[in-house]
């Protein structure tokens, strides 16, 4: 005959359950995916430089390009002024 009330009287579990874990809420879990491998410091600081070298000539070019842009604007709308100062100098009207 089973005694079911045994493992009460020995004040001992027929089985020993496993302790429950909870869930730790403070963020201290290690991450389960590996940190990406950095490249070293100085390297990184030469390829910023030069792409930095190159971006400065392209942006010297583009500053250039802009410069003569302007001077050819301002040359055509002098021109314009002057055509109509011509056009209304012929038709007498002031």
């Amino acid at each position: 005959m089973n005694d079911f009330l045994h493992p009460l009287r020995t004040k001992r579990p027929e089985r020993q359950r496993p302790a429950m874990t909870r869930k730790n809420y403070d963020a201290t879990y290690p991450s389960r995916i590996p940190a990406p491998v950095d490249e070293t410091g100085a390297s990184r600081l030469q390829g910023a430089v030069e792409d930095l070298n190159s971006r400065l000539g392209e942006f010297a070019e583009n500053r250039k390009y802009l410069t003569d842009a302007q001077e050819r604007i301002a040359d055509s709308l002098e021109r314009q002024a002057i055509a109509v100062e011509q056009i209304l100098a012929r038709l007498n009207i002031r």
